[in-house]
């Protein structure tokens, strides 16, 4: 509904007015009234109505002195002007004031009066059409621009570099601002709803937004008078987030970061409900600095993750991690870093478990809280090491002792591995062995595990951060120069050149 102000002097014309008019029908309601322009203006300046029906001559102020006013302060909303017979100069510069119409008091009728709303309504239709898609373009822009210069939950941020970066200048539109800062994965929450429910108004028109990055969502509430919230309501809510009461929009940088700092630290607990900035900050005075520490993974942590899958050793797999995922608690590591964590992780399980295993998407963003995520993906990966192991009883080769060979290499291939040592693994002659398993698999020995370790380096050169040299030694190849000159026989590319490419696609 659009809100009508009804300003006359004559009472009797404002019931008149009030009682004539099915004003609803038309989708208009009747939000106040004033007896002169004085009173109007006031009124127009809190409640910004869409449409003024205003009477020209009034003491105190007139008709037209209100609308020069409105104009001259920037309030955008509609005036129809009510006039008498010898008032027709006045009318004449009420509409080249911008006035969207004239009624003559003496001679009004519902049908002229329901005529002038129909046409108006559409006039505020349109309008309301072009602003909204001007304002979510502008307020979506920003949003963006200020979420940016947080740069909260990226890799290697911290503290010192949020506060390095520069901030856009908010839109000014509206004078307060309240956020709300809840995880995705919970009951859809729009601004709207919000508003319907009642858990949060203002007394003055209130303009909502919405941003959602790396898990969870930010509801941003407008308005220029100042806005409350309802918390008993808000902390029984199934949603697990974030509130804070209303701020001044050149406040609302800090607000942003530390409402996505507490989320952080809620994440890492089971507790549900829309909480208190406040009183979170009130009762931890360390709550603000969760996803703010720089944090490295830690490579060694991943590579026995890795190594307990190839292995197919379930209870070291959960094991190393479930260390690894205390870790990044410990550290108060971004929801965003740590879902990126467990899609890397995820991706470089099911690439080693291979095409025969269907495991589908981990959607890290979709977990409810940091246990639950580690609960998904040590699911997903004994779920997969299950599938690999019903594999493996087929016959790579049709013979026992080579697939034995290339069962060993497989879990084996990051240590030291030798063409003699196999041959006292299946017990026989060394040059036989190597005769009999170029025979088998059409590659010599030497060629076949190079390969085999090249790439596994292309997988984690590809889905992780892990220095080069690191992942050398990791695959198998004692030193750099080795690893290096293995590398590009095979993949006819450094291992720097491979990183490199594979992150431009």
């Amino acid at each position: 509904m659009w809100k009508i102000l009804l300003v006359e002097d004559e009472v009797f014309v404002r019931r008149k007015l009030r009682k004539l008019i099915h004003w609803e029908q038309h989708g208009f309601t009747v939000a106040g009234e004033a007896s002169d322009g004085v009173e109007a203006l006031d009124f127009i300046r809190r409640m910004q109505p869409d449409l003024v029906i205003t009477d020209i001559m009034m003491p105190n102020m007139d008709g037209l002195e209100l609308l020069r006013q409105v104009r001259s302060e920037g309030v955008d909303c509609r005036f129809v002007m009510l006039t008498c017979m010898g008032e027709f100069e006045y009318a004449r510069k009420a509409l080249e004031l911008g006035a969207s119409g004239y009624v003559l008091k003496l001679s009004m009728s519902i049908a002229e009066m329901e005529d002038m709303l129909h046409k108006t309504g559409k006039e505020i239709a349109r309008s309301t059409q072009q602003e909204q898609l001007v304002l979510v373009r502008e307020f979506d822009r920003y949003y963006r621009q200020l979420r940016d210069a947080l740069s909260f939950g990226n890799t290697g941020s911290s503290p010192s570099a949020a506060s390095a970066a520069a901030a856009p200048a908010p839109p000014a539109f509206y004078n307060r601002v309240c956020l709300m800062s809840f995880l995705s994965a919970q009951i859809k929450l729009t601004g709207e709803t919000v508003i319907e429910s009642g858990d949060v108004a203002s007394s003055s028109k209130i303009w909502t937004g919405t941003y959602h990055a790396d898990g969870i969502t930010t509801l941003f509430f407008w308005s220029n008078d100042e806005i409350t919230l309802r918390a008993k309501p808000l902390s029984q809510s199934p949603v697990k987030g974030v509130y804070g009461q209303s701020v001044s929009p050149s406040l609302l940088r800090e607000e942003w970061l530390l409402q996505l700092q507490l989320i952080n630290k809620r994440w890492y607990e089971e507790t549900c409900g829309l909480a208190d900035a406040a009183m979170i900050q009130a009762g931890d005075e360390d709550a603000a600095a969760w996803g703010s520490v720089p944090f490295t993974p830690s490579w060694k942590k991943e590579k026995e993750i890795i190594a307990a899958f190839e292995q197919a050793r379930p209870q070291e797999l959960r094991t190393a991690l479930s260390a690894y995922w205390q870790e990044l608690r410990e550290h108060r590591v971004p929801i965003a870093q740590v879902c990126q964590t467990a899609r890397s992780l995820d991706r470089i399980l099911t690439n080693i478990a291979g095409e025969a295993v269907s495991a589908g998407n981990l959607q890290p963003e979709q977990a409810r809280s940091h246990e639950e995520l580690f609960k998904r993906l040590a699911e997903r990966a004994n779920g997969m090491m299950g599938q690999m192991s019903s594999e493996a009883a087929r016959q790579d080769t049709n013979h026992p002792e080579i697939n034995r060979i290339l069962d060993y290499v497989e879990r084996h291939y990051g240590e030291n591995i030798t063409l003699k040592g196999m041959s006292r693994i299946v017990a026989m002659d060394e040059h036989y062995l190597s005769r009999l398993f170029k025979q088998k698999t059409g590659e010599t020995f030497i060629c076949y595990l190079q390969q085999l370790r090249v790439k596994k380096a292309m997988l984690l050169l590809k889905e992780t951060g892990q220095p080069i040299s690191e992942i050398g030694r990791s695959v198998g190849f004692p030193n750099d120069n080795y690893f290096v000159k293995t590398f590009k026989k095979w993949g006819d590319v450094t291992p720097g050149q491979y990183r490199k490419m594979s992150q431009q696609v």
